[in-house]
């Protein structure tokens, strides 16, 4: 399954790839052919050095419904995992897994996901469970006016609680939940954080919520679409002026850095 293409350039390994250049598809999971898969544990292993990307990748791909895999130009740039295969009081439950990507790729994977369940006209929440300080801060960039939780450091709402349990009771491969701070818990398995130095604002923000990275903690970010027509054009109106905003990346991370650290004091 191919969906929709990047909307402007994206910057990959330095250079500008032009939106026609690059290819979005869908895979199922644990049918993933052998090159795609081989191509995958690459970027992993490129990622992440000192993963042991191949198993890491296979033990991965055995949990989940779909990979989304980004493309140019015949080469892998990025590639997520999906879960998608439960709802919940008539709203699908999107989960989103491990990312592995070079440098923004990733971008355009988030864009075509949310603009694939926005074409549904139907009810859902997207649940990310993310260790990447850069990932966080680009998510809450995305989703400006919806992501939770906000950088404000107001309270988790309880229908977002709600949610946020439906999907640990549905995904049996997510971490020990933490409604109160939307986070889930170390259990001793692989996680995919590093230090990032840059980003200090996003992990002292986290820290304060309780959510170190360092130890394996995992930070819950969720964006819920109602599916009303209205619903669906306000939030595809924020999503494009936050993949806008991020195309600037230098700009953009100056501009969230401030809005974190303001939210960690």
């Amino acid at each position: 399954m191919h969906l929709a293409a990047a909307a402007a350039p994206v910057a990959v390994g330095g250079r500008q790839i032009a939106s026609h250049d690059l290819q979005i598809r869908s895979v199922p999971a644990r049918t993933v052919p052998h090159d795609l898969s081989d191509s995958m544990i690459a970027l992993a292993g490129r990622s992440l050095p000192g993963l042991d990307a191949g198993a890491y990748v296979r033990a991965r791909l055995a949990c989940y419904e779909r990979a989304l895999v980004a493309t140019a130009a015949g080469r892998i740039t990025a590639f997520v995992l999906v879960d998608d295969a439960h709802e919940v009081r008539g709203a699908q439950l999107v989960y989103v897994g491990p990312l592995f990507s070079e440098r923004s790729a990733y971008l355009p994977l988030f864009v075509a996901l949310v603009r694939e369940l926005l074409a549904r006209r139907r009810p859902f929440h997207v649940l990310a469970e993310v260790q990447c300080p850069k990932i966080v801060l680009a998510f809450e960039q995305l989703f400006w006016r919806s992501a939770l939780p906000r950088l404000d450091g107001s309270a988790v709402p309880d229908d977002a609680r709600v949610v946020a349990r439906a999907f640990a009771r549905s995904i049996s491969h997510m971490g020990a939940l933490d409604e109160q701070r939307m986070a889930t818990r170390a259990d001793g398995g692989t996680t995919l954080y590093v230090p990032r130095p840059g980003y200090e604002p996003v992990t002292s923000w986290l820290e304060r919520r309780g959510v170190v990275l360092a130890r394996g903690d995992s930070q819950l970010l969720l964006v819920s679409c109602l599916g009303t027509r209205a619903e669906r054009a306000r939030l595809s109106l924020e999503m494009s002026a936050g993949a806008a905003a991020l195309r600037d990346y230098a700009s953009a991370k100056r501009r969230m850095l401030a809005r974190f650290e303001g939210g960690a004091r």
